[in-house]
């Protein structure tokens, strides 16, 4: 409990939390019991009536934050989080943690909006221009999620994703789920997620060739992968290698229109915070809030535009 606190995922007793919200007595943190809960004294607040505050209201220390209302004991859900960011697959989850499969699969639930509302549109706008002022190039490529209905060489089954990656240190990408991959599709994910001044490369697919007349100030620049997969130092080496670290994580059962958009939610934040995925953990606990009662579709990452 005391990492909790600690850490700022629980109030702790140096937070002034109020009664009644803002206007109410300030509630003081009793350490009695096996949890500690955050009590009011129940103060008298009109001398006249001697109306009190409350009838000595007590608060669960673990409200508000995203182990409320949750049957399942806080240190396990939080244990779920941590062998998730090893990325241990949920079957083991479930049996190192000791819950059930269905604990293990709503906790994820849960956490997937958790990553949404933690990342900003900000966070899937990529290129631009560098620091320096040099024009950033930004690869651009679709690939399909599925897997094969009954052998190899038939059709695949599936969603398409379109997706860009910086040619950065930070490798900063987006992703989006598209019912289609027209024009007017490509159009609009440019203009939503690549920034005016970049260089853009892609494959000679036609959905690509009116970027330029988007009034972005974009270079355009192809290779033709029927013929060479790279032109000199245009290339979609770096998508092409971001597709095969997505999907090697993803197993086919999860590769489906509900499951693929929040599995891209996940990859955009851990990239995010690579260097710390535990870390990035601890501190959307403690700063990202969270109600289960408005679950949201996974914005950031299906194209609302088609």
């Amino acid at each position: 409990m005391q990492f909790f606190i600690n850490n700022g995922i629980y109030y702790g007793s140096n937070t002034v939390y109020r009664c009644n919200g803002d206007e109410g007595s300030v509630m003081y943190l009793e350490q009695t019991g096996s949890v500690p809960r955050w009590r009011c004294n129940g103060i008298i607040v009109n001398q006249e009536t001697g109306e009190k505050c409350c009838n000595g209201r007590q608060v669960a220390v673990r409200n508000a934050s995203f182990f409320s209302n949750r049957s399942l004991p806080a240190y396990d859900a939080l244990s779920i989080l941590y062998f998730w960011s090893l990325k241990v697959r949920r079957m083991t989850i479930s049996t190192m943690v000791g819950c059930s499969p269905k604990a293990v699969r709503e906790t994820l639930k849960d956490w997937y909006q958790v990553l949404q509302e933690d990342l900003q549109q900000n966070d899937c706008k990529i290129g631009g221009y560098d620091v320096d002022g040099n024009p950033i190039v930004v690869e651009i490529d679709e690939s399909k999620f599925g897997k094969r209905k009954y052998h190899r060489g038939h059709r695949v089954e599936g969603v398409w994703v379109v997706g860009g990656v910086e040619k950065t240190p930070e490798r900063k990408c987006f992703l989006v789920v598209v019912n289609n991959r027209n024009t007017e599709t490509m159009d609009t994910i440019i203009r939503n997620y690549v920034a005016d001044g970049s260089i853009v490369h892609t494959d000679c697919w036609r959905a690509y060739e009116n970027m330029v007349n988007l009034g972005m100030n974009l270079v355009h620049r192809t290779v033709n992968h029927s013929v060479t997969f790279r032109d000199g130092d245009v290339h979609t080496n770096t998508i092409e290698g971001t597709w095969n670290g997505i999907k090697i994580n993803v197993t086919p059962a999860l590769r489906t229109k509900k499951m693929v958009p929040w599995l891209l939610i996940e990859f955009i934040w851990r990239r995010k915070h690579h260097n710390d995925i535990f870390g990035g953990i601890i501190d959307c606990l403690k700063n990202v809030s969270f109600d289960r009662a408005q679950r949201n579709p996974a914005w950031l990452t299906e194209l609302a535009a088609e």
